[in-house]
């Protein structure tokens, strides 16, 4: 039984009893997390999951973006996995594959992380709500990201938005 589930753009998630998570639905960005695996294509030739893959165990929450996931495990660690093309895993903008668009140069490249990634530990949340803190990261169009952070409750701080500049001596 699911005690747990997330929609994404076109993605889903679902924690079973067992603490376990599944994921099903769309993968042309690695967002399902089984290394960029799929039993089918969509109408628009795009990867897809139709039946649920086991992707991890010990899972606590899970929340789906529109092309990434995000899962916090038993443990406090957050591992995220799916496109990364404005920074929104977390990992400063690094994956393990890359699509480029006709007509883009390589660096122009949309980079995404087809198996989860750990990015933190001591993480008591993955989603903002009124019952724990909230941690943003990402491009924010449209001011998405601090329009949440504004309108959150609690403690909470900012990492870094894809479009702030920051100096390397910063990371250090």
């Amino acid at each position: 039984h699911a005690v747990s589930v997330s929609c994404g753009g076109n993605h889903f998630a679902a924690i079973l009893e067992d603490g376990s998570l599944w994921l099903w639905g769309s993968n042309g960005f690695g967002q399902i997390g089984n290394n960029g695996q799929g039993d089918g294509i969509d109408e628009f030739d795009n990867l897809v999951q139709n039946k649920p893959v086991k992707v991890m165990d010990h899972v606590a929450s899970v929340s789906c973006g529109i092309y990434a996931t995000a899962a916090l495990q038993t443990d406090g660690s957050l591992w995220t996995w799916g496109s990364n093309e404005w920074g929104q895993l977390g990992n400063g903008h690094q994956g393990n594959a890359s699509y480029e668009y006709e007509g883009l140069a390589e660096t122009d490249a949309t980079i995404y992380q087809t198996v989860p990634v750990k990015i933190m530990d001591d993480v008591v949340c993955v989603s903002m709500n009124s019952e724990c803190s909230p941690t943003s990261w990402g491009g924010g169009h449209g001011a998405a990201v601090n329009t949440g952070i504004r309108e959150a409750k609690g403690l909470y701080f900012k990492v870094v938005d894809s479009d702030d500049w920051v100096k390397e001596e910063a990371y250090q």
